[in-house]
């Protein structure tokens, strides 16, 4: 299946919440695959043997590591088609790395923070958190307002709080 315009798909997807992440990589003709992998590999994105696109996620993560490594690999599919070559395997710290099957010396520090700016932003859309901001008092905290917008969408508050630009710890 061919998408002319990805984006037009992607944007569909992140009007509701929790962002269908899984949804849309399956909806954009990606294959997904939850599995075991190399202990220190978080997700992974390779051509298979038809030519198709493939994302691995480490079945060990949870949800919400799992959700953020979909969509950073997703990043990848989006914006470095052409460097993925036959695949690339993301550590713990979402760096191209050795550990897995593959190591891509195509892809390096801005490549990483290119597909995590992706992840946050498919996750948390901002429209969408100030969507749901509006039905949170405006007396709560902001640990307590990044932890339930942090459930909402189904992300770290970790990941939350520094989207907010709220102090984690």
């Amino acid at each position: 299946m061919t998408i002319n315009n990805p984006f037009e798909v992607i944007n569909n997807y992140r009007r509701s919440a929790p962002v269908d992440v899984a949804g849309l990589i399956r909806a954009l003709g990606i294959k997904l695959k939850v599995a075991r992998v190399a202990e220190n590999v978080s997700g992974m994105i390779e051509l298979d043997e038809d030519g198709k696109y493939l994302i691995t996620i480490n079945e060990d993560d949870s949800t919400t590591r799992q959700r953020f490594s979909m969509a950073h690999e997703l990043g990848h599919y989006i914006y470095h088609r052409n460097k993925i070559g036959k695949g690339i395997a993301d550590d713990r710290m979402y760096r191209s790395t050795d550990i897995g099957r593959y190591y891509n010396n195509s892809i390096g520090k801005a490549e990483e923070t290119q597909a995590n700016q992706f992840a946050a932003n498919l996750l948390m859309p901002m429209d969408l958190i100030d969507s749901l901001k509006e039905k949170i008092s405006p007396d709560t905290p902001d640990r307590e307002i990044a932890k339930e917008l942090a459930h909402r969408l189904e992300v770290s508050e970790q990941a939350m709080c520094i989207r907010l630009n709220i102090q984690y710890n």
